[in-house]
């Protein structure tokens, strides 16, 4: 029985990640995408909100641990992917300078 029910939790998560991802994007992308098509008349800068749209998986990722988990649980998070990303990024910058190195 309890298969079933973590199942089921965890198809809550996800339907509350994809819901709170997609409502932070659009709530960003919103103000641009009336303003390009002339329905609203808004200024230029409110296009600049679009770009932090992107980010919308991440805030959505550290609201929901951050509710979860509380505040231990979103600096273990950060430090978990600040250290993925590093790592990440090292990897990348080895493989091109190998890359570069042979000929």
């Amino acid at each position: 029985m309890s298969g079933v029910s973590s199942s089921t939790s965890d198809r809550r998560q996800l339907a509350q990640f994809v819901a709170l991802t997609f409502g932070i994007s659009w709530l960003l992308w919103l103000p641009s995408a009336l303003r390009s098509t002339g329905v609203a008349d808004l200024p230029e800068a409110v296009g600049l909100l679009g770009l932090f749209a992107v980010l919308g998986p991440t805030v959505a990722a550290f609201v929901l641990v951050g509710r979860q988990a509380g505040r231990a649980g979103m600096r273990q998070g950060a430090w978990t992917w600040g250290t993925e990303l590093w790592l990440q990024e090292a990897r990348m910058e080895i493989r091109d300078r190998d890359r570069k190195e042979c000929p």
